[in-house]
């Protein structure tokens, strides 16, 4: 078999489709330039884009997705599905319990706002307690019931909590009249991006 048999096999699994032409000169492009089913040659679909964004009428992850069905590209994630990134100490973080995680930057959030006593009529400086409050809604004195979730039974209170801090801390962030801390930031999940190469499928189809 030979590279026009893998482009044969392309056409007959997609032929018909507007983007029959971009599929196939994607996978053709992926085998000459040796993105071969190893993982040091697999890439994610931004890098995919950047280097063969110019050889396609439509899009990357059109191109991929069809290739993919077909058995022809092979897609996997780097670690889990989900990233959960450290943003204070730039790491992932996957590894670790997430509810310290909270609790640690819940508390450096909390220290780092005035006493309610200040802030309820103590100065007519606005005060990063009263930035909190009117972004979560809720009563001075409420701040630390709202963000820091005391009860994690229920399902998705977790991630009520890591929602509630993010929103408190980009509002201190925000507000040019308040001056934040610098030894506390959000804790963010982000979905991990797939990863790419050709399948074993399809280099057998190339080379035999």
């Amino acid at each position: 078999m030979t590279l026009r048999d893998l482009e044969d096999k392309i056409r007959d699994e997609r032929g018909g489709i507007p983007s029959t032409d971009s599929i196939a000169a994607l996978a053709l492009t992926m085998y000459l330039d040796a993105m071969v089913p190893t993982e040091e040659n697999s890439l994610k679909k931004r890098h995919i884009k950047r280097v063969y964004g110019d050889i396609v009428e439509v899009k990357i992850g059109t191109c991929l997705n069809h290739l993919h069905e077909i058995d022809i590209v092979r897609r996997w994630f780097n670690g889990g599905r989900w990233l959960v990134i450290h943003d204070r100490r730039d790491e992932i973080v996957n590894d670790e319990d997430l509810e310290e995680l909270l609790e640690d930057e819940t508390d450096r959030l909390l220290d780092d706002l005035e006493p309610l006593a200040l802030a309820d009529g103590g100065t007519d400086d606005l005060t990063k307690r009263e930035v909190v409050a009117e972004a979560l809604g809720v009563g001075l004195d409420e701040i630390e019931e709202e963000v820091k979730k005391e009860d994690l039974t229920e399902d998705g209170e977790i991630w009520d909590w890591r929602e509630n801090l993010e929103t408190a801390i980009e509002a201190i962030e925000e507000e040019e009249k308040v001056n934040k801390g610098n030894d506390y930031e959000p804790i963010r999940i982000l979905r991990n991006p797939y990863r790419y190469e050709l399948t074993e499928k399809a280099v057998e189809i190339a080379e035999q």
